[in-house]
Parts: C-alpha cells; structure tokens; sequence
C-alpha cells in the first residue's frame, strides 16, 4: 500500500465486514457482553453492492446499527461504534434498543411472546461520560433494593465502553481497545482479533472497498460538519429570541429557561 491511507477497524464498513465473520463476531459478543455465545445469526449481514448502491442514492441511514445477531442463547446482542462525538448518543442508543426490541413483537406474529432479551453494546471514540476514570458503564432493568433482573436476565440492556480511555480492564477489553485504535495485534492477542486484522489488511488492499471506505470518512466528516452548523444555528436563534422575550419585560433567566425548554436546533442538510 505504500503511503496510501490506512483505514482503522474504526471505518464504518470496515467495522461492518469485521464482525460478518462469525468468529470475529462471536469474539466480540464474548468478551463485550462476558458471555459464552458459541452460535449467532447474522441479521445485518455485510454487503458491499448494496451499502455502496444506498450511499450513491443517499438512502444511508443513521437509525440502523452496525451490527445485530441473533444467538444460541435466544438473546440479541447490537454493537454499534461512534467515533465522533454526539452529545445526545445515550439518547440515540437508547431509540436503537427500543426499536429492536420492539421488533420481536412483530416477528411471525408472536406477539409479546416474541420479545426477546436485547442487549447492546455502545463502542466509543470519545468521552460521553462525566467521570474520566471509568469507561465501561452498563444499564439494565434490575430491581432497586435487591439488584435482582427482571425476568431473572438482562432482558433490556445498553453498555457503553469508552475505549480511548487508559484505565485497566480485563485483557481482553484491553486487547480490543487497543486493536480499535491501532488495527494492529501482537502475539499474546486472542484469535479472534487476529482474525479481524487479516479482514482489516486484505479489505484496505482491495480497491474497491477502499473507495468505499473511503466515502464512509468523508460521510462522517459531512455529518459532524452539519451538526456543527445545527449547534451554530441554534445558538444563533435562540439568542434571537431570549432578546425579544427580555424586550417584552421577561427577566434574562426567565427568557433563557423558556427558550431552552422550546428552541428547536432542528437545521436541514441542505441549509
């Protein structure tokens, strides 16, 4: 490759192609979730025609996530990376969850008896969380007093793993997070990473999916630029408008606070 771009595990499709390898995913699953899941079913499976056909006509959503299986264990387990930072991520993790949730209802017309446990796994390239010594947060459905699950498992659960961060896991989190920011594995690495680094150096010599890797970055640099201009945007409007409320004789902290609870930052692409 030379001095061409090397594109980390981190590339959105990349990131795809990685865990539509069974071992790799099941790699994943195992040591994110501390499971024993020796089967899955891939229910996003990587297809190039099709990502690169969705990208030319725009169609590229952000409501699917990267990955999502289904498991010998009855459980669905969602992975999905942000690089970028989005202040309201939980809140976006937290649609996926429930949407995917929500799904199993409709499936084969089961109803309620078709909802099954989800758990989903938030893999981050920024800080989101106030405390800076501690990357790994987990939320489920438990019980206050006895911490005892609902239905007995972690039926509705969202993790979020701040991987950039230096404080010590386990060995193999700390393999991944390493592997994440470097696509590099040495020796002493677990098999299923060595696995996804061979995906990740045959996948950047090929052509074709290095262009399409390629439109993936400049997709996220497009998004992060229109999400800076929706916060400028906003900023602007709603100074607007706290000055006309003051010039109606509200206080300054009055037209703030009825401005922050209404202001929509809402901003089209094409603006």
């Amino acid at each position: 490759m030379n001095d061409e771009k090397i594109f980390l595990p981190t590339n959105d499709l990349l990131f795809k192609k990685m865990l539509d390898n069974t071992e790799v995913a099941i790699g994943f699953i195992n040591t994110l979730f501390g499971t024993s899941v020796k089967e899955v079913e891939h229910l996003t499976p990587y297809d190039l025609v099709q990502l690169r056909s969705m990208y030319a006509n725009k169609k590229l959503s952000r409501t699917e996530v990267d990955f999502i299986c289904g498991s010998d264990t009855e459980e669905k387990f969602i992975v999905e990376l942000q690089v970028r930072r989005e202040e309201i991520f939980d809140l976006r993790a937290l649609y996926y969850l429930c949407v995917k949730f929500c799904n199993g209802y409709a499936e084969k017309g089961a109803k309620y008896a078709g909802l099954k446990p989800v758990r989903m796994m938030c893999l981050l390239g920024f800080q989101l969380f106030k405390n800076k010594d501690k990357r790994f947060h987990n939320y489920s459905l438990i019980e206050r007093e006895d911490k005892s699950y609902l239905f007995n498992m972690p039926t509705f659960e969202l993790s979020f793993f701040e991987y950039r961060k230096k404080n010590k896991l386990n060995d193999n989190l700390e393999y991944v997070s390493k592997f994440l920011k470097s696509g590099i594995v040495e020796n002493n690495y677990p098999d299923f990473l060595k696995k996804a680094a061979d995906i990740v150096l045959i996948t950047n010599r090929n052509a074709r999916e290095r262009e399409a890797m390629q439109m993936y970055d400049d997709l996220d640099v497009k998004i992060e630029e229109v999400a800076k201009y929706r916060e400028r945007k906003g900023i602007k409007e709603g100074a607007k408008r706290v000055a006309e409320l003051v010039s109606k004789g509200y206080t300054v902290d009055q037209a703030v606070e009825l401005v922050s609870s209404t202001v929509d930052r809402t901003v089209d692409i094409e603006d």
